[in-house]
């Protein structure tokens, strides 16, 4: 058999996408390391973030981000052990259960609000690092500590509460399985599913996958703009009659400690944007095109985007600790004592 997604077509004459086997395999193994990898590197991340404490907003946010990526990838991790069709089989059998249906409302609409977590969070450190840069004055007064913390309990609450029409959409019950010739236990659609689904999911893809997604975009490209307009400045001010000694410690100090953070972030959210494109790519496919469901006729290329979006996912929640490390000497500093690790590792 090919290891690729094959074309059949049903008995109602429409074609279907089916996912064979190997390839599966090969995908869901991809996943499991690659989130297992994921989730390891951020729990170094609570860690370091903990023990930083609260002594800049910014850790307050990048700590928020790490517990959604952890979760990411934890789910990830677990969603792919059962995606491996040698395991799926064996409970399906056992147990009568639709593994991929069920695995969709017990690991993956979870693993959908810790993604919308990192969204929203991304765009907020983002947008935040962006007026530090634009409005220097202005944002220290803005971004306190305690709104920070107020503003992050807030994303994980009001995320939270606009996942619950996909609960209410999506339900354990028992279904028939036309291609196993049997009812098995899985999941089935609210009576009303069409009604609201016709608003949830584009107001969804628009909100996190639009608006937000475009917004990081935006204020990713506005600092690197600005940060390279305020290198040429430092540099025309230092090659000036004016010496460096002559200038203000503290304030240099400062200013090259907003620029790092600025710079940080922009890494942060240029890799998000790549790693994100996928699901972005996903989602607005499910809202243009109803086949692209767990239930319609493209169910079988859905679920390869899907492992595929949330490898990415993971690839993006992993490589997140590189970057903080090679770009915060605060965070490589307390990473290198939390392990024992000396020299100058950078």
């Amino acid at each position: 058999m090919n290891s690729t997604l094959q074309s059949i077509t049903n008995s109602q004459g429409q074609q279907e996408f089916v996912l064979t086997e190997e390839l599966h395999t090969v995908l869901s193994i991809i996943n499991l390391v690659t989130s297992l990898l994921g989730a390891a590197t951020n729990c170094v991340n609570i860690a370091v973030f903990l023990n930083l404490g609260n002594n800049e907003s910014i850790n307050i946010s990048l700590l928020g981000i790490a517990v959604s990526d952890f979760m990411v990838c934890l789910l990830t991790l677990l969603s792919a052990i059962f995606e491996i069709p040698l395991v799926g089989r064996e409970v399906s059998q056992k147990l009568d259960i639709n593994v991929i249906e069920v695995n969709y409302l017990i690991f993956m609409i979870p693993l959908v609000f810790f993604a919308r977590i990192t969204i929203v969070l991304t765009a907020f450190i983002t947008i935040e690092r962006c007026l530090c840069v634009v409005l220097p004055l202005k944002v220290k007064t803005l971004f306190t500590r305690t709104r920070v913390r107020i503003s992050v309990f807030l994303a994980f609450v009001l995320v939270g509460l606009w996942m619950v029409p996909s609960y209410y959409l999506h339900r354990f019950g028992w279904r028939f399985n036309p291609y196993l010739n049997k009812t098995m236990f899985g999941l089935v659609l609210a009576s009303d599913y069409d009604v609201i689904n016709s608003w949830y999911t584009p107001a969804d893809a628009a909100i996190f996958y639009v608006i937000l997604y475009t917004l990081i975009i935006f204020c990713t490209v506005l600092l690197a703009i600005t940060l390279k307009k305020n290198l040429k400045w430092r540099q025309s001010v230092t090659s000036s009659t004016k010496s460096k000694e002559e200038m203000d410690k503290s304030d240099q100090t400062s200013s090259s400690k907003e620029t790092k953070i600025a710079k940080m972030v922009m890494i942060i959210s240029f890799l998000f944007i790549v790693c994100y494109l996928p699901s972005v790519a996903v989602w607005i496919a499910k809202t243009l095109d109803p086949s692209f469901r767990l239930h319609g006729s493209k169910a079988h290329l859905l679920i390869v985007c899907g492992i595929f979006s949330f490898f990415t996912q993971s690839l993006n929640s992993g490589m997140n600790t590189l970057i903080y490390f090679k770009n915060s000497s605060n965070y490589r500093e307390t990473f290198q004592q939390m392990f024992g690790i000396k020299g100058s590792m950078k």
